[in-house]
């Protein structure tokens, strides 16, 4: 009995409609108004669920990607994995480098970063774990 109640939970979630991109930008235009620091995505999921709840959740990355069009900061933890990076692991854009000449006229990668998000790392080799998200 449990089972069954679990599999129609699933099937009425999956029948519901996926939220627009206009919506879930007014919903967030309204969360930042209301509340500025956010620590972590958890509590943003859980308000545009209060605000639509006949949508299905966005998924994570859409949501850190309609937050940053509307200016918020995204401040991370990390933690170190065993592949290295070719994209960004916020929006999936390739990673450009700050590189400097050390004292002895030798180029340098002084970290690698995300043009759209801001992301920033000194190893290709670090994922985000944790988000705090700022609203100006």
């Amino acid at each position: 009995l449990k089972y069954y109640l679990k599999i129609q939970k699933i099937k009425e979630i999956s029948k519901k409609p996926k939220i627009d991109e206009i919506k879930l930008m007014q919903i967030l235009k309204e969360i930042a108004k209301e509340k500025k620091i956010f620590n972590s995505l958890k509590e943003i999921r859980d308000e545009i669920k209060k605000r639509a709840p006949e949508y299905k959740i966005p998924n994570v990355k859409r949501i850190i990607r309609l937050m940053i069009k509307l200016g918020a900061k995204l401040k991370t933890k990390t933690k170190k994995i065993k592949e290295e990076l070719k994209f960004c692991p916020i929006c999936e854009v390739p990673f450009k480098s700050l590189k400097e000449k050390n004292l002895f006229g030798k180029e340098i990668i002084m970290f690698y970063f995300c043009p759209i998000c801001k992301f920033k790392t000194k190893d290709k080799k670090e994922v985000p774990i944790r988000y705090k998200i700022v609203f100006d």
